[in-house]
């Protein structure tokens, strides 16, 4: 059995002895949550039965989905926001999704390096068009629909400073993580105060998106040129 074989089944049994107890916790709650005969009074009250414990389980279970390819921490994100607010969900979320890829980062560190796919290459070619890559990190890091497990082999293969790296992936997870947190807090509590907020980091992550698609298409004409 391989190395890799053996790190998913291990990832995947911690998985497990950390999901069942927030299946035991949560399942009830859900329940209520998607009946629409409660109000909204209801289920704020329902759902002030989050403790330590359950923070903990959910800030463990962000950091390993967020440290696992292909899996995606948004679902837990929301929930901490529906659940503790954003005072509190938003340092879980960005501490959750920064540690997550920052073990990602070092899990993948150690495997065997693939071979670069054109995605691969067409990520490298982007961050290295920025002056400071540490730039091009953090927008990467900051555009959903970007594989956040692309971005850290990217940074594998870089072999970026540590204290660069790291900075990069806190201020790049950021953006989404604050959206995340107010939106499940917005599920339950519509406040007009918190709109503004969401709609300025709507605008930044517009902004990282324009930005990525400029410099992608800078990339395609430079290499239609050169041939």
């Amino acid at each position: 059995m391989t190395k890799k074989r053996l790190f998913f089944i291990g990832i995947a049994g911690l998985i497990l002895v950390f999901l069942w107890p927030l299946l035991n916790n949560f399942i009830p709650l859900i329940k209520e949550w998607t009946n629409a005969k409660h109000d909204q009074a209801f289920l704020r009250e329902v759902f002030k039965q989050a403790n330590f414990q359950n923070a903990l389980i959910l800030l463990s279970l962000m950091i390993l989905s967020s440290a696992i390819p292909g899996v995606s921490s948004s679902i837990f994100c929301i929930f901490v926001g529906l659940l503790y607010g954003p005072l509190l969900a938003i340092p879980m979320n960005i501490i959750g999704n920064t540690f997550g890829n920052l073990t990602s980062f070092e899990i993948l560190r150690r495997l065997e390096k693939p071979e670069k796919s054109k995605r691969m290459e067409k990520l490298l070619n982007y961050i290295e068009n920025f002056k400071h890559r540490f730039i091009g990190i953090s927008l990467a890091f900051s555009i959903p629909f970007i594989p956040s497990a692309l971005v850290n082999y990217a940074c594998v293969q870089m072999n970026l400073p540590t204290r660069t790296r790291i900075l990069a992936t806190l201020i790049g997870v950021t953006p989404v993580s604050i959206v995340y947190a107010v939106s499940g807090d917005l599920l339950l509590n519509i406040r007009p105060i918190r709109m503004p907020l969401v709609a300025v980091l709507a605008i930044l992550l517009f902004i990282s998106l324009v930005i990525y698609f400029i410099h992608f298409r800078k990339e395609k004409n430079e290499f239609h040129s050169n041939n």
